[in-house]
């Protein structure tokens, strides 16, 4: 094996540097490009097929969430993205109605809603059965 000289080492070593840089940031401007025409109706022809792709990919990895928080015995609040115990009718950070679960709760309650009496976690500032606001 040839020894490389030093100089040359450096050479490559710098080249090497900033090319993982201008990766880096190619990569920052298509989050930066996406974020802005993810949810538009008008994307220029040249973006089209990408930003379809990646929405098809975050629809599949929503569902893929949701099926791990399943297993998990838990839903998303489609509203704010927490993780709720399966069977809560409201969200307990930001109190929006979820829509209708199969399955009743797993409880392990620390506290009850004034309102309805249904059993609340200590750190929930919505009663998950009635929507009251706790606290």
């Amino acid at each position: 094996m040839k020894k490389v000289p030093a100089e040359l080492q450096r050479a490559m070593n710098a080249l090497n540097q900033v090319e993982e840089e201008l990766r880096q940031q190619i990569f920052r401007l298509g989050q930066i490009c996406y974020g802005q025409m993810k949810d538009s109706d008008s994307v220029p022809e040249p973006y089209v097929e990408a930003v379809g792709m990646m929405r098809q990919l975050e629809a599949k990895r929503k569902d893929a969430f949701k099926n791990k928080l399943r297993l998990e015995g838990k839903v998303m609040c489609e509203n704010c993205g927490a993780e709720l115990p399966v069977g809560s009718v409201f969200c307990s950070l930001c109190g929006k109605r979820l829509e209708e679960q199969a399955q009743p709760a797993p409880a392990a309650p620390r506290n009850v809603c004034p309102n309805c009496g249904q059993a609340v976690s200590g750190d929930s500032k919505f009663c998950v059965n009635c929507g009251q606001k706790l606290q």
